[in-house]
């Protein structure tokens, strides 16, 4: 059987019918498959379907990724985290595309075939396709949907004459519609050195080339995806742990609070005292690596941070942060200054008090929508 065990795919399509039968035809022979989805549902759905071939969670085999091909940051991030991930891009499958049914010969059908082409298609496929090509020339693996929309003649003719009468009568093509000169060949060519070498230049491209050297065909290459994994859930482990901690420790305020609201002063300011400890050693301290450990996780899995639930959970920790420090902890200490001076039944005492409950709730609701945010990840 075909050992593609050291070998990284990328798929877009993968929850159509086809798209799901070649993922699970690489998974089969060892790839380790990413899948670019449009629909996280579905993506959840294929990965339950193929069971145990999609690996573990210590060796994953299976990386189900929502992006939408159309969308050239979704497709960069994509590509990046796979790197990350994998080091390497070995295969692309473009299984997303378009069907249109109607005779050959119906101009408007075609023009509709390859504006749409255009426009959606070939931008994914210069982004994805040109970069996995950078990394493996031999093995590009892209569908060219736009040929597919072409006469049966330039399609059927794979040969490389076949492939420039092709490409002659589509850029011929492109010149009609568009009614501007297209480069010569010679421009062309310069014009794509001047990308290659800008991209050769690039620090990711340089990295990921050094890696590719590494891993490629070496013998702890299993042995290094599975030890990436291992860091991202220590990571997300830690981060788990955190939020724990700051959540945990938030949370039993109001209840210290409420039963030593009939004790003592002394026992009151001790309890007020102990809050403030925890709050400045544990609680806060935990929020700020809560914020560095997730940055740090977004970074390594290459999400973008225009994702809704990335951009609202940092905005909502930078305003948890200006109220919890600079209106919570503040009136923590007035209310321990006012109690050892004037008493727990002064008038004093209680608006202070009425001032930090409402400042509690405000933060507890706050904390409660991150939370749903980093659970839920709405689109």
């Amino acid at each position: 059987m075909l050992d593609l065990s050291s070998h990284a795919a990328v798929i877009t399509g993968a929850t159509g019918n086809l798209g799901a039968a070649v993922v699970r035809a690489h998974l089969t022979h060892g790839t380790h498959v990413a899948a670019a989805v449009r629909d996280a549902t579905k993506g959840e759905a294929l990965r339950s379907s193929l069971g145990d071939v999609a690996g573990t969670s210590e060796d994953p085999r299976l990386l189900v990724i929502e992006a939408d091909p159309t969308e050239a940051r979704a497709m960069d991030a994509l590509v990046e985290r796979v790197l990350r991930a994998w080091g390497r891009i070995d295969i692309l499958n473009n299984l997303a595309g378009i069907f249109k049914a109607g005779p050959a010969a119906d101009s408007g059908l075609m023009r509709e075939l390859w504006a749409d082409a255009r426009e959606r298609v070939r931008p994914h496929r210069q982004r994805v396709g040109h970069r996995c090509a950078e990394r493996r020339p031999e093995q590009r693996g892209v569908c060219d949907v736009e040929e597919r929309a072409r006469p049966l003649d330039g399609i059927l003719r794979r040969g490389g004459e076949g492939r420039r009468d092709h490409r002659e009568r589509r850029d011929a093509d492109d010149d009609r519609s568009s009614g501007e000169p297209r480069a010569d060949a010679q421009g062309r060519s310069e014009a794509l050195a001047v990308a290659r070498r800008g991209r050769e230049r690039h620090p990711l491209s340089l990295i990921a080339r050094g890696q590719r050297r590494e891993r490629r065909g070496h013998p702890d290459h299993g042995a290094d995806l599975r030890r990436q994994a291992m860091d991202f859930q220590f990571l997300k482990f830690i981060h788990v742990l955190l939020a724990i901690v700051a959540v945990g420790f938030n949370a039993s305020y109001g209840i210290w609070l409420a039963r030593a609201a009939r004790t003592p002063q002394a026992t009151q300011s001790y309890v007020l005292r102990t809050i403030k400890f925890m709050d400045d050693r544990f609680a806060n301290p935990a929020y700020g690596l809560l914020l560095i450990t997730g940055l740090f996780m977004v970074f390594s899995a290459g999400i973008p941070f225009s994702r809704l639930w990335i951009a609202a959970a940092i905005g909502l920790w930078f305003v948890l942060m200006f109220v919890g420090i600079g209106v919570y902890t503040p009136t923590l200490r007035d209310q321990i200054r006012v109690l050892e001076s004037e008493g727990p039944g002064s008038e004093e005492y209680q608006r202070v008090a009425a001032r930090g409950r409402s400042v509690g709730i405000v933060l507890a609701i706050i904390v409660v929508v991150i939370v749903f945010l980093m659970v839920t990840k709405p689109a």
